[in-house]
């Protein structure tokens, strides 16, 4: 029988020097930026829809609603940083730059040595497609805003509109928003994002959730294409990974609980070793081989490089 402490450490071996884990751990950091996105998306949603969806006056808001949505606002767009970035070491780790000519970007014109043809031919439009509205622009700036400037103001405003004329009926509406004036305080804004916050809107105040809600949706989409083109290009080398490390580990925890049954014969370590089993049980992995092709293209499917791991011994 196979002992633990030999074969162990050659699996352990053998997945770390998969290059599927470099690209699964990859993409756990990009699904963890993803995730804070979302989070204080929501956070803030939720936050502004205490006075957006009640029947609530401003002057009755608590003191510390506007600092506490500014807080939110802020959160929101620091972690598009971070997702930005996560999204940038993906692409130029899966589509280097490597040895091609200087390209041209679209949106300046200028030459940049660093960015491959994948980035210029495939993501660059994509990205316009999703992310080059206006209103996406302006809240893309506004994350630079409100590192290198200020920390945005929301307003909160409260609207009455007559129904049916006058004396009739009369509706409420909230609003959270920013200041025109107050934005345009901060000579840094690009063109695109200039032009937004001046012909947009007719008075001082620029609603806030309706811009946040379009542009989380924009980006949960790009992220989604995004993982779409990882898995196309690098998809078999992660699941492998991922196939073989959930294997050796289900077998890690049936040999570590039942060393541990051994050593302390009761019912609560009897109970974590049947959970451990039936848990190894329930995974059925793939079955690895090694595929060689000569220059004819002829292919010879050879002995799989992961042979079913040892039984849990009886005792």
């Amino acid at each position: 029988m196979t002992d633990f402490s030999t074969e162990f450490p050659k699996r352990r071996e053998h997945v770390d020097a998969l290059p599927g884990k470099a690209y699964y751990e990859m993409c756990e950091a990009l699904n963890r930026a993803a995730e804070l996105f979302n989070t204080n998306q929501v956070e803030l949603a939720n936050h502004l829809q205490s006075f957006l969806g009640r029947p609530v006056f401003v002057m009755e808001l608590p003191d510390r609603f506007a600092v506490e949505a500014s807080r939110l606002l802020f959160n929101y767009l620091a972690s598009l940083a971070g997702l930005r970035d996560a999204q940038r070491v993906a692409h130029r780790t899966l589509w280097p730059v490597g040895d091609v000519e200087e390209l041209r970007c679209e949106a300046c014109g200028r030459r940049d040595p660093k960015r491959s043809t994948w980035e210029v031919e495939v993501w660059d439009p994509k990205r316009k497609e999703l992310l080059g509205d206006p209103r996406i622009v302006f809240l893309t700036k506004l994350r630079d805003y409100s590192m290198h400037y200020a920390i945005p103001i929301t307003n909160t405003v409260t609207e009455w509109q007559n129904m049916a004329g006058s004396g009739g009926q009369s509706a409420m509406t909230n609003k959270v928003g920013l200041s025109r004036s107050r934005l345009l305080k901060w000579d840094a804004w690009s063109a695109p994002a200039r032009q937004f916050i001046t012909t947009k809107h007719n008075d001082d105040f620029i609603e806030l959730p309706p811009l946040v809600d379009f542009f989380s949706g924009r980006v949960r989409e790009f992220i989604q294409w995004f993982f779409q083109e990882i898995d196309k290009k690098v998809g078999p080398e992660i699941r492998e990974y991922a196939d073989k490390h959930n294997d050796l580990t289900f077998w890690y925890r049936v040999h570590e609980a039942s060393g541990q049954y051994k050593t302390i014969r009761n019912l609560e370590h009897l109970k974590r070793r049947v959970q451990a089993r039936l848990q190894r049980a329930g995974y059925h992995p793939s079955v690895w081989r090694t595929i060689t092709c000569d220059r004819n293209g002829v292919c010879v499917v050879g002995d799989s490089d992961w042979p079913p791991l040892p039984a849990d011994p009886r005792f």
